[in-house]
C-alpha cells in the first residue's frame, strides 16, 4: 500500500487524539557536584564503556560488579495516541496497535507527522510515547533498555492494548524494539528498526561521546541559561555546543530539549533528565537475548530493518548479524539520507513502512 502523490503536504488533523503523562512523581535532579567533572569525557583518555546492568530473565537487573539487583519497576510513560478513525473500526479490528519510540535525547513529539500518516493512511491506532527521563514521562535514578523495556510493557497494560503491538523504534528506540521483540515475543506483532542494529558500531559509540560532551558543556553553563530566556537562551546555548556537535539537525534535536521559557517551581531548563544521562553513559549497551537468558534467543515474526544508505551507524555489513537474530527481518536502505531518514525521506520512509505493516 503506498501513499498517493501529495497526501504528506494535505493531511488533515487526526479525528481522535489521546494523551496522558505518567502519574509516578518526577525526581530532583542529581546536583551537579555528584556529576562526572567534564574534563573526564573530553579527555581522549576516558575509561571505556562497560556494561551496568545484566537482566537475568527474572525480573531483575545485576549489576556489573555482580551482587546487587534491581528490580525492573516499570513507570508510566507519557504518550499521545491517535484512535482508529470513526466507522473504521470494523475494518480495523484485527490490525494492532502501532507503537513508536523516539531515540536518545528526543521526545515523542518528533514523531507526530510520521504517526499521524500512519493512522490515516493505515486507519491503526498510533501511540508515541516519551521514554523514561525523557520528554513528559517520569525521571528515575535508572536507564537501562531492560528497564525502558519493561515500561513499553507496562504501557500495553496501563492503557490497555488488546492483542499484540506492532513497535517502531528509531536509533536507541529501535534498540528497544529489538529487546523487546527478544524478551516478549509474543507481545510484538510486527517490528520495525529504524536506523538500528544488534550491535553498536565505533560511530554510534563517538556519537554517543559527542552528546555528552555537548551535555556537560551544557551543565557548565546552566547558571548564565537562567539568567536568559527565549531566542536569547537558545543563541547561548547553541554557541556552547557548536563544535561539539556540527551537523545542524543534530544540535537542533538536542536543544528542543531546552525549555525556553521559565515555568513556575521549574527546577529544570530541560524536558530530558540530562544529569541521569550523563551518570548512565552505557545504558544502551546491554540487548539480554532471550526470556530465560537463552543466548541463542531469536525472534521468528515479522521485522522491517530500514535505514540510511549514509548511515554511519548502521551498514550492509550488519545485515547477517540482523538476520542471526531475526531470521525473517526484511532489510531496506533508502538512498540519499542518514539517520534522520524519516525526516530526510519522509514520503519514501512512509511508503516502506506502510506498505510492510499492511501486508
Amino acid at each position: 500500500m503506498l501513499l498517493r502523490r501529495g497526501s504528506l503536504s494535505l493531511l488533515k488533523s487526526a479525528l481522535s487524539l489521546e494523551t496522558a503523562n505518567g502519574t509516578v512523581k518526577t525526581l530532583k535532579s542529581v546536583r551537579k557536584s555528584c556529576l562526572i567533572p567534564l574534563t573526564a569525557y573530553y579527555s581522549s583518555a576516558r575509561p571505556p564503556l562497560q556494561p551496568r546492568y545484566t537482566d537475568n530473565g527474572n525480573g531483575t537487573t545485576q549489576s556489573s560488579g555482580g551482587s546487587s539487583q534491581t528490580p525492573l519497576i516499570p513507570v508510566n510513560l507519557a504518550y499521545r495516541a491517535l484512535e482508529t478513525r470513526k466507522g473504521e473500526q470494523k475494518k480495523t479490528k484485527n490490525k494492532s496497535t502501532v507503537i513508536i519510540h523516539h531515540s536518545l535525547l528526543a521526545r515523542k513529539e518528533n514523531w507526530n507527522p510520521i504517526s499521524e500518516i500512519i493512522n490515516r493512511t493505515t486507519h491503526r491506532k498510533v501511540v508515541n510515547v516519551d521514554a523514561r527521563n525523557h520528554g513528559e514521562s517520569p525521571h528515575t535514578d535508572d536507564m537501562s533498555l531492560p528497564l525502558m523495556t519493561s515500561d513499553v510493557v507496562h504501557l500495553t497494560k496501563q492503557m490497555p492494548i488488546p492483542g499484540k503491538i506492532s513497535f517502531m523504534g528509531h536509533s536507541m528506540g529501535g534498540r528497544v524494539g529489538i529487546q523487546l521483540a527478544l524478551t516478549h515475543p509474543d507481545l510484538v506483532d510486527k517490528l520495525i528498526v529504524v536506523d538500528s542494529a544488534i550491535f553498536v558500531n565505533k560511530n554510534m559509540k563517538e556519537r554517543w561521546r559527542k552528546l555528552r560532551n555537548a551535555c556537560y558543556a551544557l551543565v557548565d553553563i546552566q547558571h548564565q541559561l537562567w539568567e536568559v530566556q527565549g531566542y536569547e537562551r537558545m543563541g547561548l546555548a547553541n554557541k556552547a555546543i557548536e563544535n561539539i556537535i556540527t551537523c545542524k539537525k543534530d544540535r537542533a534535536n538536542l536543544l528542543s530539549n531546552l525549555i525556553l521559557s521559565d515555568q513556575p517551581n521549574a527546577d529544570s531548563l530541560w524536558r530530558v533528565n540530562v544529569d541521569n544521562y550523563l551518570a548512565h553513559p552505557d545504558h544502551q549497551m546491554i540487548l539480554r537475548n532471550g526470556q530465560n537468558g537463552n543466548g541463542n534467543a531469536k525472534f521468528e515474526g515479522q521485522a522491517l530493518f530500514i535505514s540510511g544508505e549514509r548511515s554511519k551507524f548502521v551498514g550492509k555489513e550488519d545485515e547477517d548479524e540482523i538476520r542471526e537474530v531475526i531470521p525473517n527481518a526484511e532489510i531496506v536502505w533508502l538512498k540519499d539520507c542518514g539517520h534522520l531518514l524519516h525526516v530526510e525521506k519522509q514520503k519514501e520512509f512512509c511508503e516502506r513502512v506502510v506498505s510492510f505493516l499492511e501486508k
